[in-house]
């Protein structure tokens, strides 16, 4: 049943909140609340006392004795009183059911609020980093195999998933087969792959930090021409957040930056 509680601040018993719930068990609760409740609860050590004034009442007569309650005491914010309470009371949305236009409201309120990441998400289905498309190239006869997701890759290659991203991430090669996030291959890296020796990735498997910093891979300044030799120098120079950066420069997030991969630069 529905209560009305007010919470006391252990330090010099002043009240600074009143409250209703539909249970008493929302009296003990620190979520939902204000940052002013927040800010007093925390100058006494995370600590209140709470008082049940009203309990066993209907919800209008709880939102009513709420409202009886704050405009006793006065609000902070407004410079009536001693409650750290925002509002007036009352406000209370027991059962509430809301509208199609309301539904609408908020559903797109939520999608601005969480913007959909093409590395992650697959239109409003949630799906894993595995989900990634890899494109594949034969070093023998240099045809081309493309995948929407790193385990349809790893059947092809009757291999693990993880093997074919960490395949992807270090530039190494699994039977014979070079791999790399994306939907194809540029004629210049065709071309590349040719003149490069391009070593098999071990089955012991890589030791590979949480961002990559033990792979060395050059990065270039697409502004200036500059060629660093890791993202790790870039990263120093310019203030940027290592993991940050090594996300941009892999393709798991928006690249904001003027700096690519050498690999992927078309030089």
């Amino acid at each position: 049943m529905p209560c009305v509680y007010q919470h006391i601040r252990p330090d010099n018993n002043t009240i600074f909140y009143i409250g209703i719930g539909k249970k008493l068990s929302r009296a003990k609760s620190k979520s939902a609340r204000n940052k002013y409740w927040k800010n007093i609860v925390k100058k006494c050590n995370n600590s209140f006392n709470i008082e049940i004034l009203h309990e066993n009442i209907s919800w209008k007569e709880a939102c009513n004795k709420e409202k009886e309650y704050i405009k006793k005491y006065g609000r902070t914010n407004n410079g009536t009183g001693i409650l750290c309470n925002l509002t007036d009371g009352g406000e209370g949305i027991l059962n509430l059911k809301h509208s199609d236009d309301a539904k609408s409201a908020i559903s797109k309120a939520a999608i601005e609020r969480y913007k959909i990441k093409p590395h992650n998400r697959k239109g409003k289905r949630f799906v894993n980093r595995n989900s990634r498309k890899v494109v594949i190239i034969n070093l023998k006869t240099y045809i081309i195999y493309k995948f929407n997701t790193l385990v349809e890759a790893a059947l092809f290659l009757s291999t693990s998933a993880s093997r074919v991203r960490r395949a992807c991430i270090v530039s190494k090669a699994i039977n014979n087969y070079y791999l790399k996030f994306g939907e194809d291959f540029l004629s210049n890296e065709i071309e590349d792959l040719k003149n490069k020796k391009i070593y098999e990735l071990s089955r012991a498997g890589i030791n590979i930090n949480k961002d990559y910093s033990s792979i060395q891979k050059k990065v270039i300044n697409t502004e200036t021409g500059e060629i660093f030799n890791s993202i790790s120098e870039v990263s120093k120079k310019y203030g940027i957040i290592n993991s940050t950066l090594n996300r941009q420069l892999n393709e798991t997030s928006k690249n904001k930056t003027v700096f690519k991969l050498f690999k992927y630069a078309g030089i």
